[in-house]
Protein backbone atom coordinates (compact mmCIF):
# COMPACT_ATOMS: atom_id res chain seq x y z
CA UNK A 1 0.00 0.00 0.00
CA UNK A 2 1.36 3.32 -0.67
CA UNK A 3 -0.05 6.44 0.52
CA UNK A 4 1.02 10.41 0.04
CA UNK A 5 0.86 12.71 3.19
CA UNK A 6 1.43 16.62 3.40
CA UNK A 7 3.53 17.79 6.10
CA UNK A 8 2.58 21.81 6.84
CA UNK A 9 5.42 24.21 8.58
CA UNK A 10 3.80 26.41 11.62
CA UNK A 11 6.41 28.38 10.09
CA UNK A 12 4.43 29.17 6.95
CA UNK A 13 6.89 27.06 4.95
CA UNK A 14 6.51 25.15 1.61
CA UNK A 15 4.58 21.48 2.31
CA UNK A 16 6.93 18.81 2.94
CA UNK A 17 5.12 15.91 1.06
CA UNK A 18 6.24 12.14 1.37
CA UNK A 19 5.29 8.67 0.10
CA UNK A 20 4.53 6.04 2.74
CA UNK A 21 4.28 2.86 2.06
CA UNK A 22 3.77 -0.15 4.22
CA UNK A 23 4.43 -3.44 3.23
CA UNK A 24 6.06 -6.62 4.64
CA UNK A 25 8.00 -7.49 1.07
CA UNK A 26 11.39 -5.17 1.23
CA UNK A 27 14.40 -7.48 1.00
CA UNK A 28 16.54 -4.79 1.85
CA UNK A 29 14.67 -4.50 5.55
CA UNK A 30 13.21 -7.83 7.13
CA UNK A 31 15.23 -11.14 7.44
CA UNK A 32 13.80 -14.05 5.01
CA UNK A 33 12.47 -15.60 7.77
CA UNK A 34 10.04 -12.81 8.48
CA UNK A 35 6.50 -13.23 10.07
CA UNK A 36 3.66 -12.88 7.87
CA UNK A 37 2.18 -10.60 10.13
CA UNK A 38 4.99 -8.12 10.11
CA UNK A 39 5.59 -4.95 8.18
CA UNK A 40 7.39 -1.81 7.27
CA UNK A 41 6.47 1.32 6.89
CA UNK A 42 8.72 3.84 4.91
CA UNK A 43 8.31 7.63 4.68
CA UNK A 44 10.67 8.99 1.28
CA UNK A 45 10.68 11.90 -1.10
CA UNK A 46 8.08 11.35 -3.21
CA UNK A 47 10.27 12.14 -6.56
CA UNK A 48 14.16 12.37 -6.98
CA UNK A 49 16.32 13.28 -9.74
CA UNK A 50 19.36 11.24 -10.52
CA UNK A 51 22.12 12.14 -12.89
CA UNK A 52 23.49 9.23 -15.02
CA UNK A 53 25.68 10.99 -16.83
CA UNK A 54 29.50 11.24 -17.34
CA UNK A 55 29.70 15.11 -16.66
CA UNK A 56 27.60 17.43 -14.45
CA UNK A 57 23.59 19.16 -14.92
CA UNK A 58 21.86 21.81 -14.22
CA UNK A 59 18.37 21.76 -13.65
CA UNK A 60 15.30 23.64 -13.07
CA UNK A 61 12.16 23.00 -12.03
CA UNK A 62 9.31 24.85 -12.23
CA UNK A 63 5.03 23.70 -11.80
CA UNK A 64 2.13 24.63 -14.31
CA UNK A 65 3.21 28.26 -14.54
CA UNK A 66 6.33 28.45 -14.69
CA UNK A 67 7.23 29.12 -11.18
CA UNK A 68 10.47 28.09 -10.04
CA UNK A 69 9.89 25.27 -7.12
CA UNK A 70 14.07 24.43 -7.04
CA UNK A 71 16.81 24.92 -8.84
CA UNK A 72 20.72 23.43 -8.89
CA UNK A 73 23.67 21.48 -9.85
CA UNK A 74 24.08 17.66 -10.01
CA UNK A 75 27.84 15.74 -10.26
CA UNK A 76 28.01 12.48 -11.62
CA UNK A 77 25.95 10.09 -10.08
CA UNK A 78 24.32 12.43 -7.29
CA UNK A 79 20.85 12.53 -6.84
CA UNK A 80 18.47 15.39 -5.68
CA UNK A 81 15.46 14.20 -3.42
CA UNK A 82 12.37 16.68 -4.20
CA UNK A 83 10.60 17.56 -1.08
CA UNK A 84 8.49 20.21 -1.57
CA UNK A 85 6.54 19.29 -5.05
CA UNK A 86 3.74 21.11 -6.60
CA UNK A 87 0.47 19.75 -4.97
CA UNK A 88 -1.47 18.47 -7.68
CA UNK A 89 0.14 20.00 -10.23
CA UNK A 90 2.41 19.08 -13.22
CA UNK A 91 6.11 19.44 -12.96
CA UNK A 92 8.26 20.57 -15.58
CA UNK A 93 12.08 19.88 -15.87
CA UNK A 94 14.84 21.85 -17.74
CA UNK A 95 18.99 21.15 -17.62
CA UNK A 96 22.10 22.42 -19.68
CA UNK A 97 25.16 20.29 -19.60
CA UNK A 98 28.68 21.50 -20.53
CA UNK A 99 29.58 22.06 -24.22
CA UNK A 100 25.47 22.59 -24.97
CA UNK A 101 24.85 26.65 -24.70
CA UNK A 102 21.46 26.91 -23.85
CA UNK A 103 19.30 25.20 -21.87
CA UNK A 104 16.24 22.69 -23.08
CA UNK A 105 12.92 23.64 -23.30
CA UNK A 106 10.55 22.72 -19.79
CA UNK A 107 9.71 18.91 -19.82
CA UNK A 108 6.28 17.88 -17.95
CA UNK A 109 7.88 14.66 -15.29
CA UNK A 110 4.80 13.01 -13.98
CA UNK A 111 5.65 9.43 -13.99
CA UNK A 112 2.76 8.67 -16.19
CA UNK A 113 5.23 8.20 -19.13
CA UNK A 114 8.38 5.84 -18.12
CA UNK A 115 10.59 6.94 -21.01
CA UNK A 116 10.57 10.41 -21.80
CA UNK A 117 13.60 12.85 -23.72
CA UNK A 118 14.75 16.27 -24.10
CA UNK A 119 16.58 17.66 -26.67
CA UNK A 120 20.01 20.03 -26.29
CA UNK A 121 21.27 21.39 -29.15
CA UNK A 122 25.15 22.30 -29.41
CA UNK A 123 26.59 25.55 -30.99
CA UNK A 124 26.24 23.89 -34.85
CA UNK A 125 22.68 23.65 -33.69
CA UNK A 126 22.89 19.49 -33.70
CA UNK A 127 20.66 18.36 -30.79
CA UNK A 128 21.36 15.23 -28.39
CA UNK A 129 18.56 13.15 -27.14
CA UNK A 130 18.58 13.34 -23.62
CA UNK A 131 16.71 10.41 -22.16
CA UNK A 132 14.34 10.27 -18.91
CA UNK A 133 13.66 6.78 -17.21
CA UNK A 134 10.79 7.01 -14.45
CA UNK A 135 11.01 3.92 -11.92
CA UNK A 136 10.41 3.00 -8.09
CA UNK A 137 12.93 2.57 -5.84
CA UNK A 138 12.61 0.34 -2.63
CA UNK A 139 11.42 3.07 -0.92
CA UNK A 140 8.69 4.01 -3.36
CA UNK A 141 10.45 7.33 -3.93
CA UNK A 142 9.77 7.68 -8.57
CA UNK A 143 13.46 8.55 -9.65
CA UNK A 144 13.58 10.31 -12.36
CA UNK A 145 17.25 8.91 -14.16
CA UNK A 146 18.77 11.27 -16.83
CA UNK A 147 21.62 9.56 -18.83
CA UNK A 148 21.91 8.74 -22.61
CA UNK A 149 22.45 5.52 -24.53
CA UNK A 150 26.10 5.66 -25.50
CA UNK A 151 29.29 7.23 -23.90
CA UNK A 152 31.93 7.30 -26.89
CA UNK A 153 35.32 7.27 -25.31
CA UNK A 154 38.30 8.19 -27.65
CA UNK A 155 41.88 5.94 -26.42
CA UNK A 156 43.04 6.47 -29.88
CA UNK A 157 45.44 9.30 -28.78
CA UNK A 158 44.42 10.89 -32.78
CA UNK A 159 41.41 13.26 -33.52
CA UNK A 160 38.20 11.25 -33.76
CA UNK A 161 34.92 12.37 -35.14
CA UNK A 162 31.40 10.34 -35.09
CA UNK A 163 27.94 10.00 -36.86
CA UNK A 164 25.11 8.78 -37.61
CA UNK A 165 23.01 7.87 -40.35
CA UNK A 166 21.27 11.68 -40.14
CA UNK A 167 24.33 13.54 -39.84
CA UNK A 168 27.53 13.81 -37.45
CA UNK A 169 26.59 13.74 -33.70
CA UNK A 170 26.49 16.68 -31.60
CA UNK A 171 29.09 17.74 -28.94
CA UNK A 172 32.02 17.74 -31.78
CA UNK A 173 33.74 20.10 -34.33
CA UNK A 174 34.05 20.25 -37.59
CA UNK A 175 36.48 19.54 -40.26
CA UNK A 176 38.81 21.85 -41.92
CA UNK A 177 38.86 21.25 -45.96
CA UNK A 178 41.73 22.00 -48.13
CA UNK A 179 44.88 22.82 -45.62
CA UNK A 180 48.31 21.45 -46.26
CA UNK A 181 50.03 19.36 -45.05
CA UNK A 182 54.17 19.21 -44.36
CA UNK A 183 54.89 18.41 -47.44
CA UNK A 184 52.65 20.97 -49.01
CA UNK A 185 49.58 18.92 -50.07
CA UNK A 186 46.09 19.85 -49.69
CA UNK A 187 44.11 17.18 -47.37
CA UNK A 188 41.20 17.53 -44.87
CA UNK A 189 41.87 17.89 -41.12
CA UNK A 190 39.49 17.47 -38.62
CA UNK A 191 39.46 19.45 -35.23
CA UNK A 192 38.23 17.66 -32.80
CA UNK A 193 37.70 17.77 -29.06
CA UNK A 194 37.68 14.14 -28.73
CA UNK A 195 40.89 14.24 -28.12
CA UNK A 196 40.58 14.63 -24.16
CA UNK A 197 39.38 11.84 -21.96
CA UNK A 198 36.10 13.05 -21.23
CA UNK A 199 33.18 10.98 -23.30
CA UNK A 200 31.38 11.79 -26.00
CA UNK A 201 27.68 11.83 -24.97
CA UNK A 202 25.94 10.21 -28.17
CA UNK A 203 22.40 8.67 -28.79
CA UNK A 204 20.94 7.80 -32.23
CA UNK A 205 18.36 9.93 -33.51
CA UNK A 206 17.09 7.52 -36.57
CA UNK A 207 16.17 4.01 -36.63
CA UNK A 208 19.45 2.62 -38.21
CA UNK A 209 21.83 2.06 -34.90
CA UNK A 210 24.86 2.32 -37.06
CA UNK A 211 27.99 4.32 -36.16
CA UNK A 212 30.89 6.10 -38.57
CA UNK A 213 33.67 6.87 -37.03
CA UNK A 214 36.47 9.24 -38.84
CA UNK A 215 40.36 9.43 -37.26
CA UNK A 216 42.43 12.37 -38.05
CA UNK A 217 42.13 12.65 -41.72
CA UNK A 218 40.27 9.21 -42.81
CA UNK A 219 37.70 8.97 -44.58
CA UNK A 220 34.87 7.38 -42.87
CA UNK A 221 34.69 3.83 -41.61
CA UNK A 222 32.06 1.27 -42.72
CA UNK A 223 29.33 1.48 -40.38
CA UNK A 224 29.46 -0.29 -37.12
CA UNK A 225 26.28 -1.39 -35.69
CA UNK A 226 26.00 -0.91 -31.67
CA UNK A 227 22.62 -3.42 -31.64
CA UNK A 228 24.47 -5.83 -29.87
CA UNK A 229 25.76 -5.05 -26.29
CA UNK A 230 29.07 -6.50 -24.49
CA UNK A 231 30.43 -7.26 -28.16
CA UNK A 232 33.65 -6.20 -29.29
CA UNK A 233 35.01 -5.97 -32.82
CA UNK A 234 37.56 -3.84 -35.33
CA UNK A 235 36.37 -1.17 -37.81
CA UNK A 236 38.74 -0.24 -40.71
CA UNK A 237 39.76 3.43 -41.62
CA UNK A 238 41.54 4.34 -44.49
CA UNK A 239 43.30 7.35 -45.08
CA UNK A 240 42.96 9.87 -47.53
CA UNK A 241 45.62 7.57 -49.75
CA UNK A 242 43.55 4.57 -48.95
CA UNK A 243 46.32 3.30 -46.50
Amino acid sequence: MRRVIYCTSHTGAPEIVYSVHVGNNDPSELPQNQCKHQFIVSFAPLYAIENLLPCTVQYVLSNAERKRIHSGLLQKKEQFSLLHPPVNQALYLQIKIPGYPTWSDPCPINGSEKNISINLFDDKKRYLKIHIDAVYDLTHTMIFAIYVPYWIVNKTGLPLLCKESLGIAPGQSEMEKNMKDVIGECRDYLFSDMLSSEPLLFSFKGKSQDLYVKVSDSHWSNPLSLNSQNTSGFVDVWDQKKI
